[in-house]
């Protein structure tokens, strides 16, 4: 009988950490994702002389053509039905419009100010979310986002004054826009599901664009010709970010996921300096890592 239960124990152990490896795996792969599409971003930017609005459009063309395969495929169609979808619209036009900026913004700045910055979102995440959730961060929380921004600051200035570009402002716009899709994605979860509401974002996203650009162009002169596939590339890794990071989700805690998938800073920092020939110093390194373990120390308060 004893050994029943040892060989029980052992079976649910075994399949526990089968849970936690694959979610570390896939949490990393979503780290990865980012960073190559974020540096596609850049190299495209800084390669070929493409329109930078233009460069947006056809990566949500991109973004938004797995969104629709994913909901063809995997949304239940009853949702489009419910009372509460236009609340889904509303925050899909916050991500759409978050997204567009920071494609858009990395025409004007680097990948690796673009990947540092964008931990920032967790900032913004917790601030929207006192007036739209109603969760205040505890005291202590404090301290540690108070580190995140020194750090992000070593990254981007050094000991230097503050040394902003348009790019960074951009993103900084767009986080704040992040933040508040965040939450009241997160109101919206229960109900409607994380997945459907990414995917409903990405093609909206592709429909409002390709449809201005049309209104604007009056033909398909707006898509990206001249860069070869990456805009492809670049639009199906940011979809993978998403798909990864929700896959994690189902294995460890969201918390641990999100650590996880910020962890791009770092593999961008590097990334970025061995295939954009960006500026790679101890500084930039002790900072990126500095923002990940105050990052992991925030969401893992007790």
């Amino acid at each position: 009988m004893d050994s029943v239960k040892i060989r029980l124990v052992g079976n649910m152990n075994s399949k526990h950490t089968k849970n936690i490896n694959a979610g570390v795996v896939f949490g990393l792969l979503s780290a990865v994702m980012f960073s190559v599409y974020a540096i596609i971003n850049r190299h495209v930017f800084t390669t070929y002389e493409v329109d930078a609005f233009n460069y947006v459009v056809t990566f949500s063309i991109v973004t938004g053509a797995c969104g629709l395969l994913a909901t063809i495929f995997n949304s239940d169609k009853s949702k489009f039905k419910e009372s509460n979808f236009i609340q889904v619209v509303g925050v899909a036009l916050l991500g759409i419009s978050a997204l567009s900026l920071f494609v858009f913004a990395q025409s004007q700045t680097t990948a690796t100010n673009a990947a540092v910055l964008s931990s920032l979102v967790i900032l913004s995440t917790a601030f929207w979310s006192i007036p739209i959730l109603g969760i205040k961060p505890v005291r202590k929380a404090y301290l540690w986002m108070v580190a995140i921004i020194v750090s992000v600051y070593l990254v981007i200035s050094g000991f230097n004054t503050p040394s902003l570009n348009s790019g960074d402002i951009i993103i900084l716009i767009a986080l704040a826009l992040f933040g508040a899709n965040n939450a009241y994605s997160k109101k919206l979860i229960p109900e409607f599901g994380a997945e459907f509401i990414i995917d409903f974002r990405m093609v909206l996203g592709a429909v409002l664009l390709v449809g201005y650009a049309l209104i604007a162009n009056t033909d398909l002169s707006f898509i990206v010709s001249n860069a070869g596939l990456w805009p492809v590339v670049a639009g199906i890794f940011s979809y993978l970010t998403i798909l990864f990071t929700f896959k994690a989700m189902k294995h460890i805690t969201a918390t641990n996921a999100l650590v996880l998938n910020i962890s791009h800073i770092v593999i961008t920092v590097f990334g970025s300096a061995i295939f954009l020939n960006e500026s790679l110093t101890l500084l930039k390194v002790i900072g990126s890592v500095a923002a990940l373990y105050s990052i992991y120390r925030l969401v893992n308060l007790k």
